[in-house]
């Protein structure tokens, strides 16, 4: 598991990447469902941008939202300011015998990935640099969609506010 060596008011101050928009649902024709985009701020060595999701599960007489999961999205090196990034983070693969699959990261990452049909699932993305410093993380739900209309593969809502964020806050 991933540790976070900063405080919160560092975070707030440190920012890697800029203008950041998470791309979803735009074609059907896709392999990266889920696109993020953004922009270097400044040159760094090492850049890592990992994505930590979550889904509700329920069962008989329970229901509640699983351990959060971290997958490494991209392990940049040697990034520069004005850098533009565009970094899957849901990928989509088809075969003759498989019509369709899911995953966070990867399309070839292990099948504990995989996104399951009817789950919401809320996530961040981390930005960790070399130094193991991390600006805000950035917070959306997702939940996956058909392939046969938009928004296609995934539908994703941005916002700052979200209930769940102050819980994930709390215990880093």
């Amino acid at each position: 598991m991933l540790q976070q060596n900063f405080s919160p008011l560092e975070a707030e101050k440190i920012v890697y990447v800029e203008d950041i928009n998470l791309a979803a649902g735009l074609t059907p024709q896709t392999t990266n469902p889920a696109l993020l985009i953004g922009k270097i701020t400044h040159n760094e060595q090492r850049l890592r941008i990992i994505v930590e999701h979550s889904h509700y599960a329920s069962g008989m007489g329970w229901a509640a939202w699983v351990t959060r999961r971290p997958v490494q999205l991209d392990d940049l090196k040697d990034v520069f300011a004005g850098q533009q990034i565009l970094i899957p983070v849901v990928t989509f693969s088809s075969s003759s015998n498989d019509p369709g699959n899911l995953k966070w990261g990867s399309a070839d990452g292990p099948p504990v990935n995989a996104i399951q049909k009817g789950k919401k699932y809320q996530a961040r993305i981390r930005f960790i640099g070399a130094d193991g410093s991390e600006q805000k993380p950035f917070h959306f739900l997702l939940i996956r969609t058909t392939p046969d209309e938009p928004p296609y593969l995934v539908n994703v809502t941005q916002e700052t506010e979200f209930a769940f964020i102050s819980e994930w806050n709390k215990d880093k």
